[in-house]
């Protein structure tokens, strides 16, 4: 999106971006902004400056804002999920995904978030995107097996848990619920 506005006297179109507050912000003002902190001694702001090789116009006030706004919308999916808030967390989880779609973590933590609210289809997707993209992630595996278990595919799920076991064969989570899987494909009928 654009803003139309008067800067100097001029009529001036500006690309709308969003800086560290999330508020509505251009990138003129929000390059101003990262010299005013430059000035003022952050070293953050100095370095992205340096990084723009000159060119603070260019495409990487995006780049170089959207990967902190995924983290930040992480973190507070986080704490959402500390207080109990799970639906509000995959909000987060989610408007993390849009900015980063390849964030192996985040899409982890969505799939807990669905787990714990009875999605178990919307949360084996997510895992199992989570492995795909992170196939040394324990959780992604982990998740994918708790998912596949409470769908009643107790088999597959003992197929996903035996990999996180693999990857971290300490964690007592996982061997509880690798133990429970299977157990339950044990009993469960072969076709």
């Amino acid at each position: 999106p654009c803003r139309g506005r008067r800067v100097d006297g001029k009529l001036l179109t500006e690309r709308v971006v969003r800086g560290k507050d999330e508020f509505p912000t251009t990138a003129r003002e929000m390059i101003e902004a990262r010299r005013e902190a430059a000035v003022a001694g952050c070293p953050d702001a100095a370095k992205a400056i340096e990084e723009s090789g000159g060119d603070e116009l260019g495409g990487r006030i995006d780049a170089d804002t959207s990967a902190e706004r995924a983290e930040r919308r992480k973190d507070a999916g986080n704490e959402a999920f500390k207080e109990g808030n799970y639906p509000q967390a995959a909000v987060h989880y989610t408007q993390c995904l849009e900015l980063k779609p390849r964030h192996h973590v985040a899409l982890a933590n969505r799939a807990a978030c669905f787990l714990k609210m009875g999605e178990h289809a919307k949360a084996l997707d997510d895992a199992s995107s989570c492995a795909s993209i992170a196939p040394d992630y324990v959780k992604g595996h982990f998740r994918k097996g708790l998912a596949l278990h409470a769908m009643g595919a107790h088999g597959e799920a003992v197929v996903a848990l035996t990999h996180a076991e693999k990857l971290d064969p300490k964690n007592a989570q996982v061997v509880e619920a690798l133990r429970m899987a299977a157990f339950k494909a044990r009993q469960q009928p072969r076709d």
